[in-house]
């Protein structure tokens, strides 16, 4: 049995997290929030290097709470990215801001093509903070 935790979703987007009220974040305020390019050059640039630096166990656990969600869509995605306080506008349909963090992080790789039957939701705030511990 696999577990996923939306709360990794969270996490994902930490280094922009209230950067809305951030000076060193203003230029980002006028981001076009549906030009996929413009997005995904700010993505790669914050959340990365973010992702890149954590565990294994971190990353392959980010990566299946990544395929359930964007699967599953049982969760409400504006909701998520909003309660980030993120520096620039959502997309209009908020997954594709999910999508566009799955290409960066995983380029050409179909997350639809994942298996996710075997899959359990196990929602924990604190597993990110564990699962990004190096011992």
């Amino acid at each position: 049995m696999i577990e996923v935790n939306q709360y990794l979703l969270h996490d994902i987007l930490s280094p922009l997290a209230g950067g809305a009220d951030l000076d060193e974040f203003r230029s980002l305020q006028y981001l076009d929030a549906d030009n996929e390019q413009e997005v995904k050059k700010i993505l790669k640039e914050y959340l990365y290097p973010y992702y890149e630096e954590s565990t294994d166990a971190y990353k392959v656990k980010v990566k299946i709470s990544l395929v359930f969600y964007l699967k599953k869509t049982k969760i409400d995605f504006g909701r998520l990215i909003e309660s980030n306080l993120l520096p620039f506008n959502t997309p209009s349909e908020h997954i594709k801001l999910f999508v566009w963090i799955w290409d960066i992080f995983f380029p050409n790789e179909e997350y639809s093509l994942i298996a996710t039957e075997e899959i359990v939701v196990k929602n924990d705030l604190y597993e990110s903070i564990r699962l990004r511990r190096k011992n």
